[in-house]
């Protein structure tokens, strides 16, 4: 009997060893994967300082970017949350100011983090949503960083981003491979923006807006159970019954037909209120061509 405890222990004990170390071994994967971003070359024009392409960017911005969603309302960076065990997140101040990143990235360094997840100090930006950001046009990217670039200056020193234990396991085992990993650093980019009004314009904006990361790839809800719950933007869902003057309507006031209010938490509704009609009717003119 105290043979058979005695093994049992130590098959237990080795168990237990096992997966401390398949932890670490995960861990050290994960942490490799945050640390060695791959080389990207700059294929963006520059953005010179014109004004009607600063103003473009500043509409870019705040609506189909919605940066101030993280980065906060002055773009000076926040911290998202508290720690826990998937680590500590940070939105960068993106201004010239202390501790802002605008004072030490170019064009190209603007580039690669926004098209592609990658910081000033080659590091990959985790929850930079980039997958979308990739899309814009080389004629959008140029507004964007041409707005960006003269952001008033704001002191905002912020820690950096640590992922915990949690998170470097998730990226150890596949679970999550942040943007700067998983595209193509050498895909051609569009040069030019489609034709404002058009359904190739509404697809350009649903893709770079970000609206399949809650409505799925297909546009037909998640593709997972739990938060966030994006409906089914196809006609098979609610917006088959909508016109388009009801969808604008929602997007203007995030009141629906049926009298339902919009979470702007879940849904944006606020950041996309600021597109124009011409966007919004290219959008739904998108959605609505949806089998």
């Amino acid at each position: 009997m105290k043979k058979a405890l005695r093994y049992l222990g130590i098959g237990f004990v080795s168990l237990i060893a096992l997966f401390i170390l398949a932890l670490f071994v995960l861990m050290v994967r994960g942490s490799s994967v945050i640390s060695e971003a791959p080389p990207v070359s700059h294929s963006g024009p520059d953005a010179l300082q014109d004004s009607m392409l600063v103003a473009r960017g500043q509409i870019l911005v705040q609506t189909t970017s919605g940066c101030q969603r993280c980065h906060g309302q002055n773009l000076a960076g926040q911290q998202m949350g508290e720690p826990d065990a998937f680590g500590l997140f940070v939105a960068s101040n993106l201004t010239a100011g202390l501790g802002g990143v605008g004072s030490i990235l170019d064009d190209a360094g603007w580039e690669k983090a926004i098209r592609h997840g990658i910081g000033a100090d080659g590091r990959v930006l985790v929850g930079m949503p980039s997958e979308y950001f990739h899309a814009y046009s080389d004629e959008d990217l140029a507004a964007l960083i041409a707005y960006l670039k003269q952001l008033p200056p704001v002191d905002n020193e912020l820690p950096k981003t640590q992922p915990g234990w949690l998170a470097k396991v998730f990226l150890g085992v596949g679970l999550y491979t942040p943007p700067a990993v998983a595209l193509d650093p050498e895909a051609p980019h569009a040069a030019a923006t489609p034709d404002h009004g058009s359904l190739d314009y509404g697809s350009y904006l649903v893709s770079v807006a970000a609206c399949s990361e809650c409505h799925g790839a297909q546009l037909k809800g998640p593709e997972f159970e739990g938060p966030p719950p994006g409906p089914d933007l196809t006609r098979t869902g609610n917006l088959g019954a909508w016109m388009e003057s009801d969808f604008i309507h929602a997007i203007r006031t995030g009141s629906t037909p049926d009298e339902r209010i919009l979470d702007p938490n879940m849904m944006p509704w606020p950041y996309f209120s600021q597109m124009n009609d011409s966007q919004l009717s290219a959008i739904w003119s998108y959605l609505s061509s949806l089998e």
